[in-house]
């Protein structure tokens, strides 16, 4: 049996709205090197052609500027729904993290204001052309070496930025002497993806290398990772000859053959050949993919949206803690229109239902249109949502309630936790022998703050008393449990162990192992607790 029965329900009827919120959080350079103020610029200029061209987004920014208080409940995913987390934020090593989000929040109102960006776009463009070498290329800050690296970076960013609301005059002049600047360096894909998505022609050393790197990725394109096969696709079918075209149509088809599906993740790639790294995730693999194929094949609509619903999803666990990914992302969502990210409104609020009876709920925030509610639940069964619209939404339930330690089961959906009790020598355990606490955690996907929870028993004290990084993980000793804090945890099997002595005699049970996202409660895991230690 169990007591102090609790229901939480939570539901965001409009998730795509994340990506505005992404958008705004790096308007404001976080210093003055020239990726900040290309992605700075680059917010700033998609924030006016959104107000220009949505009205629907116009209407609730102005509505939200005329009565905040839709928007002050607005907290970085990391701060909310600390009563369904197993341990307070205070605790973790993420403070400053949520303290950062929460404020790039509440400052969305600001940001849509019209005269501000106007100054501001004034001052970022002057700080980014300041930073651009007489050579063409790009200082990474101000008195540094120019670099290939970030004046390709750069590049993309005002590219794409031209692609999704025209020409912009502001950046003529830095496009092309940037554009001359690579010129003259030895050609890689990265300058012929840029000329290609700019309508330039390759010149110079870009010229000579150009033939060759084609010619290799058409004679290689089984060892291509699925980023190169994407840029390779894309510069070809701006070649615009029938050879060009119907090897772009190839390797565009094989880039899909080469994705998997998931009803509710959507489509992305689950292969080593789409890299995934601590700083990027597989961001600008899906974002080529998606740019690809609406180049190529536009009418395959479906899976463009599929791969835009993996992205979405995985904003939904993850923090995309550098500017690039966000701008990447963000591309793929509105480099054809505004449509995917148009505000929740009160009309598309969902009725949610539990037996049949409708739930009361406070009113959902703007734009995301999140709400949240708390139930006694007796017996009921069935939960159901009548949805108004066809654009993805998600929610959770969240049953909470006391058992005993013994009567807690295994459970865990896409993420899942394992413990086991290993005697570092053979023999019965008994005072002063030393014991190895192996956990396995299996990630289903990709996710962002995962904090474990082992609550050890009684008779064993870690060998380590010392809290702190330990290669992939921050580990904290408490009194009764070890709590590990992993920043990123990327799809996969994963171990950590820690060595504990055994203090005092008698039979002990080990309590619960749980494993949670902070970022996003909804993926949590526990192990099976109620097993017994004796010690002689």
């Amino acid at each position: 049996g169990s007591t102090g029965r609790k229901l939480t329900v939570e539901y965001m009827n409009n998730p795509a709205w994340m990506m505005i919120e992404a958008l705004h959080a790096y308007a404001h350079p976080y210093d003055n090197c020239a990726i900040c103020q290309s992605i700075a610029y680059y917010s700033q200029c998609l924030a006016v052609h959104i107000l220009a061209s949505s009205p629907a987004i116009k209407t609730t920014i102005e509505a939200c500027r005329r009565d905040t208080s839709a928007l002050r409940g607005l907290k970085s995913n990391l701060a909310q729904n600390e009563e369904l987390k197993g341990i307070m934020l205070e605790e973790t090593p993420w403070n400053v993290s949520a303290d950062t989000e929460t404020e790039q929040k509440r400052q969305l109102v600001d940001f849509f204001d019209s005269e501000r960006l106007d100054n501001k776009m004034s001052i970022t463009i002057s700080e980014l052309r300041d930073l651009q070498n007489e050579d063409g290329s790009w200082s990474w800050f101000k008195g540094m070496k120019g670099n290939r690296y970030i004046t390709e970076a750069v590049t993309e960013v005002l590219v794409r930025l031209n692609n999704m609301v025209g020409h912009r005059p502001q950046t003529k002049y830095m496009l092309d002497q940037a554009f001359a600047y690579l010129s003259r360096q030895e050609a890689d894909m990265e300058y012929l993806y840029l000329c290609a998505l700019d309508g330039r022609k390759p010149v110079g050393k870009g010229k000579k290398g150009k033939r060759k790197l084609l010619n290799d990725a058409e004679n290689s394109a089984k060892d291509m990772t699925i980023l190169q096969r994407a840029l390779t696709a894309i510069i070809l079918e701006k070649e615009n000859t029938v050879h060009s075209k119907d090897v772009a149509r190839r390797l565009v088809e094989s880039v899909k053959q080469y994705s998997v599906y998931d009803k509710a993740k959507g489509r992305y790639f689950d292969t080593p050949r789409a890299s995934y790294s601590w700083l990027d995730y597989k961001i600008p693999t899906q974002v080529a993919a998606i740019e690809a194929l609406r180049l190529i094949t536009p009418k395959d609509t479906q899976t463009i949206t599929d791969m835009q619903l993996w992205l979405l999803q995985e904003k939904r666990s993850q923090y995309w803690l550098t500017a690039i990914n966000s701008a990447a992302a963000v591309y793929a969502f509105l480099s054809d229109n505004t449509s995917f990210v148009q505000p929740s409104t009160e009309d598309d609020i969902p009725v949610l239902r539990i037996d049949g009876k409708q739930l009361p709920m406070p009113q959902a925030t703007a734009g995301l249109g999140y709400t949240k509610t708390v139930v006694t639940p007796t017996d009921e069964r069935v939960f159901t949502v009548e949805k108004k619209t066809n654009n993805t939404s998600w929610g959770a339930l969240y049953a909470q309630y006391l058992q005993k330690t013994s009567d807690i089961r295994r459970s865990g959906s896409e993420l899942s936790v394992m413990r086991q009790i290993i005697p570092v020598s053979p023999g019965p355990l008994k005072v002063g022998s030393k014991v190895r606490v192996r956990i396995t955690l299996k990630a289903e996907r990709d996710l962002d703050f995962v904090q474990v929870i082992d609550k050890r028993a009684a008779c064993m004290e870690p060998v380590n008393q010392r809290s702190g990084y330990d290669g992939a993980y921050y580990c904290s000793n408490k009194d009764c449990a070890t709590v590990y804090f992993i920043s990123m945890l990327s799809k996969g099997t994963y171990m950590i162990e820690k060595e504990y002595y055994l203090d005092r005699s008698g039979t002990y049970t080990l309590g619960s192992v749980t494993a949670q996202c902070a970022y996003a409660p909804e993926y949590v895991a526990t192990e099976q607790a109620g097993a017994t230690i004796t010690v002689k």
